[in-house]
């Protein structure tokens, strides 16, 4: 997506939010063999840059439309398998994206790739923690609630 999205489009009220409908229809092409790849590249690109180890704030858990894969951490597993790749230390966050915005609506197109409820959401967390258990001591997980409401925050500290 770098450099296809960045500048502003030829629509004088271009926005962020253009920018996020680019990035939704970009993300809804992606198979888990392109999201490991990618992260391999950026991964690569950052060590030759420099930089020891990063942190994945990481969304992307679903097939497009929001089906799971068999295993519900396939991308997860796919960053770790990318961080092992390369050599890269990976502090990987799954993302809890439960609603479509702050008001507790239903997500929306583009967002049905990242949703979670919270049992799905504790099986994702299970599935990372052991995906990345097997990179070694630089490389953690932990895990991010976003685009949860009160009741949602609730619900996963149970």
């Amino acid at each position: 997506m770098a450099g296809l999205s960045e500048a502003k489009g030829d629509q004088p009220k271009d926005t962020f939010w253009t920018w996020r409908k680019i990035m939704y229809r970009f993300l809804d092409h992606l198979t888990p063999d392109d999201v490991e790849s990618i992260a391999a590249l950026v991964q690569m690109e950052m060590l030759e840059a420099g930089y020891a180890t990063n942190v994945e704030f990481h969304y992307l858990h679903h097939r497009q439309g929001g089906a799971h894969y068999a295993n519900i951490a396939e991308m997860s597993e796919r960053i770790a398998a990318a961080a092992s790749r390369t050599g890269i230390g990976l502090t990987l966050l799954p993302v809890h994206y439960q609603f479509g915005g702050i008001d507790g609506r239903a997500l929306g197109p583009g967002q049905q790739r990242f949703g979670t409820n919270p049992d799905e959401f504790a099986r994702l967390l299970e599935g990372a923690e052991a995906a990345v258990a097997k990179l070694g001591p630089d490389r953690v997980w932990a895990w991010r609630p976003i685009r949860c409401v009160p009741s949602a925050r609730r619900a996963l500290r149970s």
